[in-house]
Parts: C-alpha cells; structure tokens; sequence
C-alpha cells in the first residue's frame, strides 16, 4: 500500500483525519489536539509508532480497528514500494531563444516524438517523466524538476 493510499482510507472514516508529513504520517480525531497515532513512514511494526489513543474521545471500536487494518496493511507492504516514484519536468538549460514557460521536454505519446514547448500535459502529451523512465533517457542539456503532487 502506498502511503497516499493510506491517507484516503484513513481519510473517509468519519471523525479521523490522517495527513503525510513528509518522514512521518500523524492520525487524528478531528477537533482534537493531538494525535492519537504518529509514525514513521520507515516502520515496519506497528509497535514502532508513537500512539496515544487516550486521546480519543470517541472510542468506536470498529472505527480505531479499520484504522489499525489498514495501518498494519501499509507496514505490511515493503518500504520500497510505499512510496509513489519521484517525477519530474524536464527543462531545457539553453536558452536557444525558446521562452522561458515553453522550455520544456514533451513527448508526443501517439507518435512517440519527443519536442521541446509548455510544460503543460495532456491526453496527448507527455511533460511528466518518472525517475525511472528519466535514467532510460539522455538529459544532457536539462535540468530536473521536481513536480510535486
């Protein structure tokens, strides 16, 4: 399970809120405080995270054990593919007098051309490229950039 995935599960339980805060994932009961669960997104036990659930205030069994279900589901799932692949938008470093929002690398997915303009995507074209389909590329000439979700 991906930590975005964890997130929206722990997300439509009425009253709880679950957010991703970089190193760590914190549980929540809506309107209170503190969190009732906190853990680092490198656990691999459930016992590893710092819990509180003193601080809830509505004890709903069946509502802490899906929580728990799928907390246990995350650590189950190797820290390798918890995470969702970093992705980028290539940008030209050279000028070659292109403006500066059309320097972007785009791949036309029907024709499987690649072509330099806006960085923006759609259906037909590519601007977005994983890390993975990045280091099959030549970037010689473009710098990353990170495109955040």
């Amino acid at each position: 399970m991906k930590t975005k995935d964890l997130i929206k599960k722990v997300n439509v339980v009425k009253g709880l809120a679950a957010f991703d805060e970089g190193h760590r994932v914190t549980f929540y009961e809506i309107g209170q405080d503190f969190p009732f669960y906190t853990m680092d997104k490198k656990n691999v036990d459930f016992g590893q995270g710092d819990s509180n659930f003193a601080n809830l205030r509505d004890t709903n069994m069946s509502r802490l054990s899906y929580v728990i279900d799928a907390i246990r589901e995350y650590l189950e799932t190797p820290l390798a593919e918890r995470e969702e692949e970093k992705r980028y938008r290539l940008r030209i470093v050279a000028n070659l007098g292109f403006m500066d929002d059309q320097r972007f690398l785009n791949l036309n997915i029907e024709r499987e051309e690649y072509f330099i303009c806006s960085a923006r995507q759609s259906e037909w074209v590519k601007t977005i490229f994983t890390e993975s389909e990045i280091s099959q590329m030549d970037t010689t000439g473009f710098e990353k950039i990170r495109v955040m979700e």
